[in-house]
């Protein structure tokens, strides 16, 4: 069949309208018809003309970089180095962004393939600084890859496996970096396919075998949950989340699962419109099934680096399997979906805020220049990039990601080198550890630190990330440094304009608010807005520390206090609250009803159980006034099986 490029690229065309993309047309056509004309007697293995791959990669990146810079280079990506064209050509009649991309993409396709077993480091640097000059064009060349793997069959068997390698090693790595969910599961599923074609062939009869059972039972429980949600008053999205095929390979390799141990468990996903709502949902979902402790994961407040936001939760369905909820907004689904390439897709996001999104590359190109051998560079992009990680958290529900096998002394040096250089015990989930037992997906850690203790040389031998190496291996070099001083206050002001104000005295009075730069709440009485306050004034002239009015420190300063009042700034404060009781399948739901029914807004909620069988509930809620968060505390205590509610200062 003769293949009409005319035809193809108004197929694209209409495809593109069809997805609601509006480009610069003439731009796209004129990039077309270049590339059209420089691959001309070019042909792939498949029998198609080149031009036919330039376009399916352009149609791949439709759905991820609708714009017309990254579609006219991706019609481009190839000239230079399969068509031969100058790049001083393409920057002549493309500009100079469309041809800096086209160049990086050049310089990649340049590189022998690489593996991460057998890596030569300047190949792996040359790669990471090409990919780093814009965001574009990785996701050019993941595309590219994308399209290139759908039609690897093509290829001596060899070949396939070389390149199925670099594209699981490499390639969906920097997908799952990027949280660009559906090019890293076909990517991975399609390189699944070529290295391992015996296990690959039985998950794919095994799903086949069991599809119309499962399907079954996740159709009746998507059913119940949406129609108890409808039922009130939610407007939202139930749907089942299907395990892609490597996954499932892997899980039952890490976990030394049978296929049908592993497919025992329902996975959900509910899709809402608001955050709030997220929360509503959470309530209810448990009212229906009783939660399984320790597995409620906030995402929504602590994002991952990548961006992911969610709700995560597993709970004991009604004939007593288990199943995984995740609870999003629609925003949220589709930057867990598409990642960075989201924000460009729906939010017209700027190139300058998007350079903010490859910090985590930034930080690659940091350490190229502060790796001296090719070894430790090597080692530590697997560690820290490659390798898929772990998420924990700290005891204040904090999120830390982490390399699968990293201790309690790496998280410490997450944190802040102080805590790391001092870590003297690790609690993982309530109980002390070895420093060096490796740290589980979920755990919560927390670090007991000692003024006195001295680094151990031994820890190089265990800890896993590179932060933690160069800090351990500079304070044996250059000995211990001084801790920091603890921040004063323990509130936590939402962001706004009131950080860039300053309290002022007027008529004799300061007028203050949190988060002013020139201000400290006092963290003997942790003042709080609505409470009657004092200030002092600090050594540093024009600085002050705030306390409530009965505090008994101030009392001790009365003379050199300063009467001080809070400005009605229209702003929200945040507040830690914990809440302890029976353990009851309806606790959980009993309490987040009382909060939202009094329209505050829950910040991040971990659910954890007590050394005494007790279920504890750590919140953080927003509010506005003093008497709004007493009179919330008041109606908890109410709340059939709370034994216990309690602010942390």
């Amino acid at each position: 069949m003769t293949f009409d490029e005319n035809a193809a690229y108004q197929r694209f065309v209409d495809l593109a309208r069809a997805k609601g993309v509006e480009l610069d047309w003439p731009v796209i056509e004129k990039a077309f018809k270049f590339a059209a004309l420089t691959h001309r007697n070019q042909y792939r293995l498949s029998g198609e003309p080149w031009i036919a791959h330039s376009l399916a990669v352009a149609e791949i990146l439709l759905d991820y970089a609708p714009d017309t810079t990254t579609i006219a280079a991706s019609l481009l990506h190839d000239v230079v180095k399969d068509g031969g064209v100058p790049i001083t050509y393409i920057e002549r009649d493309f500009g100079k962004k469309i041809a800096l991309i086209v160049d990086g993409l050049t310089k990649l396709g340049r590189i022998p393939f690489l593996t991460l077993e057998q890596a030569e480091a300047e190949n792996i640097r040359k790669m990471m600084l090409a990919l780093s000059k814009d965001l574009r064009i990785i996701l050019i060349k993941l595309a590219d890859r994308l399209h290139n793997m759908r039609t690897i069959e093509l290829l001596p068997r060899s070949k396939q496996e070389l390149i199925a390698r670099e594209t699981l090693e490499i390639y969906a790595a920097i997908a799952r970096k990027l949280n660009l969910t559906a090019i890293n599961n076909e990517l991975e599923d399609l390189a699944f396919a070529v290295l391992w074609p015996d296990e690959y062939k039985h998950i794919v009869e095994a799903l086949a075998e069991r599809k119309e059972e499962r399907d079954a039972e996740t159709e009746r429980l998507r059913t119940m949950i949406e129609h108890e949600l409808k039922g009130r008053g939610l407007h939202v999205r139930v749907y089942g989340r299907a395990k892609h095929l490597y996954s499932i390979f892997r899980k039952m390799k890490k976990k030394q699962l049978s296929f049908d141990e592993l497919m025992d468990l329902t996975a959900l996903r509910v899709i809402t419109k608001t955050v709030p709502e997220c929360y509503r949902v959470l309530s209810i979902i448990t009212e229906m099934f009783k939660p399984i402790p320790n597995t409620l994961d906030d995402y929504i407040v602590t994002p991952k680096p990548n961006m992911y936001q969610s709700l995560h939760v597993s709970l004991v369905s009604d004939k007593g399997k288990p199943i995984e909820v995740q609870i999003r907004t629609e925003e949220m689904h589709e930057i867990a979906e598409r990642g960075v390439a989201a924000h460009w897709r729906y939010k017209g996001i700027s190139e300058e805020e998007y350079d903010k999104k490859l910090e985590w590359m930034q930080a690659l190109l940091q350490w190229q220049k502060e790796a001296k051998e090719s070894a430790e560079y090597v080692e530590g992009l697997k560690v820290e990039f490659f390798e898929r990680g772990i998420v924990v958290f700290t005891p204040k529900g904090d999120l830390v990601e982490l390399p699968e096998g990293a201790t309690g002394v790496d998280f410490a040096y997450a944190i802040h080198r102080d805590i790391g250089d001092h870590c003297d015990k690790v609690k993982v989930n309530g109980k002390i550890v070895p420093l060096s037992q490796p740290l589980n997906d979920g755990d919560i850690v927390e670090i007991i630190t000692s003024p006195q203790l001295k680094i151990n040389s031994n820890w190089l031998a265990f800890v896993k990330t590179k932060k933690a190496k160069s800090h351990i291996k500079a304070a044996l070099q250059f000995g211990e440094r001084k801790p920091r001083p603890k921040k004063e206050s323990q509130v936590i002001v939402l962001p706004s304009a009131v950080s860039k104000q300053k309290a002022k005295i007027v008529d004799g009075v300061l007028e203050v608010a949190p988060g002013m730069h020139n201000i400290k709440l006092a963290k003997c009485c942790n003042p709080m807005p609505g409470q009657k306050i004092v200030a002092l004034e600090l050594e540093t002239k024009d600085k002050y520390s705030i306390h409530t009015y009965d505090c008994r420190e101030i009392k001790k300063e009365m003379k050199r206090a300063i009467p001080a009042t809070w400005l009605e700034t229209g702003g929200a404060y945040i507040q830690k609250l914990n809440v302890i009781g029976e353990d009851k399948p309806t606790l959980l739901s009993d309490v987040l009803k009382t909060v939202l029914q009094r329209k505050l807004a829950i910040e991040r909620l971990n659910v954890s159980t007590t050394r005494d069988g007790h279920i504890a509930l750590a919140f953080v809620i927003r509010f506005h006034s003093d008497s709004e968060l007493n009179e919330t505390k008041a109606e908890l205590k109410n709340v059939p099986g709370v034994r216990e509610v309690y602010t942390l200062t």
